[in-house]
């Protein structure tokens, strides 16, 4: 007699499926999809990285797609302490990093009187200021209307980026016009060194001058990617793609011949 079909146990997983590797596989491309990934992490928590995945691109036109699981989270990943963490991790031979920012959420916003829960960025001022890297301009105002000089962003990119090999020193760059012992001349002659900044001209720097924002892109790109990949971009072809994505850049082609490369890369960062 036939035998009965042993029922269905509901509580039993689905496997997942085993990516299919094509024979003698030659990997052509890698495709990061970590957008859907939360890059804010509370004090003492580690990231969840299953919202993310990489795509291997084989020259056969096969694409398989890897999900990210936490156990590539390694054991000395430190979320103790505020401020930006890099997380390196390997997947089939191959080195990946993401960068999370860790926030004290103790550390309240509301203390400003110009940071109100409404404001359009009281988001991520709350985070910039819980991972401590702004301190506002005083006891009780964050300086929301008011521009960075150049001083500062300087000091910003030093503070958040400091463990970065583009800001190894790697030439030579004094200013005439920075003062002595002033609070930000460590962080301007960092980026100096790094060749992050070259200074405005005859040997100055500009330190409380505002700041644009196609040489905030340029910097901040600078140490993102290194000079070499930087100059590697082209403008035209990056802001296309930018736009396809949404970022629409209707100012961009005002943007100075220096710096198109930068903005372009920074769009949608």
């Amino acid at each position: 007699p036939e035998q009965p079909l042993e029922p269905e146990n509901p509580d039993t997983p689905d496997e997942p499926e085993q990516p299919i590797i094509p024979e003698d596989p030659v990997i052509v491309e890698l495709k990061e999809n970590f957008g859907e990934i939360y890059r804010y992490l509370k004090l003492g928590t580690l990231p969840d990285l299953t919202k993310g995945s990489v795509d291997f691109i084989y020259g056969t036109d096969d694409v398989v797609n890897v999900p990210l699981t936490n156990d590539l989270i390694p054991e000395d990943f430190d979320v103790s302490s505020v401020g930006r963490k890099k997380l390196t991790f390997e997947l089939d031979g191959n080195e990946f990093s993401l960068d999370f920012i860790v926030i004290d959420e103790d550390k309240v916003v509301t203390v400003f009187k110009d940071v109100t829960a409404t404001h359009w960025g009281y988001e991520f001022i709350r985070a910039t200021v819980g991972a401590g890297f702004f301190a506002g301009r005083s006891e009780d105002l964050f300086g929301t209307e008011e521009n960075l000089t150049r001083a500062e962003f300087c000091q910003l990119l030093v503070t958040i980026f400091k463990d970065y090999d583009t800001l190894e020193p790697t030439r030579e760059q004094t200013f005439t016009d920075l003062e002595d012992g002033a609070w930000y001349v460590n962080a301007v002659n960092t980026c100096a060194a790094a060749g992050v900044v070259s200074g405005v001209g005859d040997n100055k720097f500009n330190p409380q001058g505002k700041i644009t924002r196609q040489d905030a892109a340029l910097m901040l790109m600078k140490v993102m990617l290194g000079e070499d990949a930087l100059s590697q971009i082209d403008p035209d072809e990056t802001i296309a793609k930018a736009r396809e994505n949404g970022i629409a850049a209707v100012d961009f082609e005002q943007t100075a011949d220096y710096a198109k490369a930068a903005v372009a890369a920074s769009a949608g960062v």
